[in-house]
């Protein structure tokens, strides 16, 4: 019995290594797996708060992107429903405040579409300046990953 005790102790020592080695893989593929939603998280959070700061334009000249509208139902499986609703919400907006401008091109608008046009532009201004932060933060924020 005393012949095998140092090779169980050595198989024993060479077994807790590799479930440490083993642990420590787990780990780093799940920082990795982190870190690649939070890549494919901030890059529709930055298209959105783009499309949000060029919808503030007074002279509203900036186009409409596929790209912000291709990205909404990845949004969905990335963030939840939550932040799909909010990303079809600033779309329906921005499109009132095309329809709006381009009224404005072809005659003098009403005050009601006046003030809606001041509205609009006034909530665009709210959530690029900070309420788009808010609701992605909860997917963006280090200090706790999802």
């Amino acid at each position: 019995m005393a012949k095998g005790f140092p090779a169980a102790f050595v198989t024993l020592v060479v077994g807790l290594i590799a479930i440490g080695i083993s642990y420590k893989q787990y780990k780093t593929a799940k920082a990795k797996l982190k870190l690649d939603l939070f890549e494919k998280r901030y890059s529709v959070f930055e298209s959105a708060w783009r499309f949000l700061s060029e919808s503030t334009n007074v002279n509203n000249t900036a186009p409409f992107a596929p790209d912000f509208t291709n990205m909404t139902p990845q949004a969905g499986f990335l963030f939840g429903p939550e932040v799909e609703k909010y990303l079809k919400d600033i779309w329906e907006k921005r499109a009132q405040l095309k329809a709006i401008f381009v009224e404005q091109s072809s005659r003098s608008l009403t005050n009601e579409e006046i003030s809606r046009k001041n509205e609009l532009l006034n909530w665009f201004f709210e959530q690029a300046s900070g309420e788009a932060k808010r609701v992605f933060s909860p997917w963006l924020e280090f200090s706790e990953w999802k």
